[in-house]
């Protein structure tokens, strides 16, 4: 799970003084590493995260060769 917590700065307005603070959080998809997670914040803002999924071990995959044959 990833928790982003973010936190308004104190305004003023014209009932008095206002603050906000959210949380958020997002569960990670089964096939995401949680220790490849990292965020950045752009100077707009706008906050990125990123991670990697795992790599599968021993896959099943294999190589079948292709052989032509020629019908008369």
């Amino acid at each position: 799970m990833v928790v982003v917590e973010g936190k308004h700065d104190e305004k003023e307005d014209k009932d008095g003084f206002i603050a906000r603070s959210f949380t958020r959080k997002y569960i990670l998809p089964k096939e995401i590493d949680p220790a490849t997670v990292s965020s950045s914040l752009n100077s707009n803002g706008v906050l990125t995260i990123e991670a990697s999924k795992n790599i599968v071990k021993g896959t099943k995959e294999r190589t079948i060769p292709i052989e032509l044959t020629r019908h008369r």
